[in-house]
Parts: C-alpha cells; sequence; structure tokens
C-alpha cells in the first residue's frame, strides 16, 4: 500500500508540474501580443525622446541666436527695416519729401506700385517703378543713395537701371525699378 501511495504522490507531483508548464505555456502564448506591444511603446518612447532632445536642441540653438540678435542694438536696429509694416501713402509721402527739397533737383512724374507678394525667400515683396526728372548726372547719384541708404525708412533694391547719358547737359527722365521688401 506504501508502494501505492508513493507512486501517487510521484504521479500527482508529475501531473502538477505538468499543469504548471502548461500555464505557463498558455500563459505566454495569451499575453505574447502584450510583451510586444510593450516593446513597440517603449521603442516609440525611446524614438519620441530622441526628437524631443534633437528639437531642444535647436531651441537652445534659436534662443541663443535670439538672445544675440537682441542684445545686439545695431543688428536689431538695422532689421526693423524689414520688419516694418507700411503702405502705398508712406511710399510715396517719401519720395515726394525728397523731390520737395529744394537742392535736389528732382521731379517726380510717375510712380507706379504694385501689389505686395511673397518671394521664394519669404519675404514680402512690393514692386515699385518710380519715373524722375533728373536736373544732371550728380542729383541722380545723390537720388540713388538716397534710395539705398542703410538709415533709410524702406529697404529698396534697384533691379535695373540705365539712363541717357548723351543727354546729361540738358534735364533727363530715368525709370527707377524698385522691390521693397519686409517681413
Amino acid at each position: 500500500m506504501n508502494n501505492n501511495i508513493l507512486k501517487s504522490k510521484k504521479n500527482t507531483k508529475i501531473l502538477s508540474y505538468f499543469i504548471i508548464i502548461l500555464s505557463f505555456l498558455f500563459l505566454i502564448i495569451v499575453t505574447k501580443n502584450t510583451y510586444y506591444d510593450i516593446q513597440v511603446i517603449s521603442d516609440e518612447n525611446v524614438s519620441v525622446k530622441t526628437d524631443l532632445d534633437k528639437k531642444q536642441e535647436n531651441l537652445k540653438k534659436l534662443n541663443d541666436v535670439k538672445a544675440a540678435l537682441t542684445s545686439s542694438w545695431e543688428l536689431a536696429n538695422s532689421l526693423n527695416r524689414f520688419t516694418q509694416e507700411f503702405s502705398e501713402q508712406s511710399i510715396i509721402d517719401y519720395f515726394y519729401t525728397y523731390s520737395y527739397n529744394p537742392n535736389s533737383w528732382v521731379i517726380i512724374n510717375n510712380i507706379s506700385l504694385d501689389k505686395w507678394f511673397k518671394n521664394e525667400y519669404w519675404f514680402l515683396q512690393w514692386n515699385v517703378s518710380l519715373s524722375v526728372t533728373m536736373k544732371d548726372e550728380a542729383s541722380m547719384q545723390a537720388f540713388i543713395s538716397f534710395i539705398n541708404s542703410p538709415n533709410s525708412k524702406f529697404n529698396f533694391v534697384l533691379t535695373n537701371f540705365s539712363y541717357p547719358y548723351w543727354t546729361l547737359n540738358k534735364d533727363f527722365q530715368v525709370t527707377f525699378p524698385l522691390k521693397v521688401l519686409y517681413y
């Protein structure tokens, strides 16, 4: 009888090991998707953290540039020419103010302004065509210096220029195709 009890305990032990192993296999089969999902989420977290670190580094660089720009009064002041908004009237007044100066020897015949648009560098651009009658070459050079002055209210770009040099002894008419850029 002792022998049967011993066999019975041995069989019960083997059966319990078998049930435990089957339970572990069942548990692994049932929860394997959960483990895969946890791994995918972990990988995504690492990827997001890496992207976040890169963006924080870029933000730090941009903040450093911003601090450098705001600390540099001269540079910030020169950039203000690009950030101001203006109207047609302000451009017209700007040119007529110069022509009303008795020493300028410039007569403005016509100003035409196109509608502004964004250029390829994301600046707002406005095309201005200015027809002017000049007394002599010196007054023309003074007017060009006025347009391209670094202290100018507007940032003009003279896109194309020619003048009739054979008529320098008398008044002559010049057309200035200009671009006005701002951000």
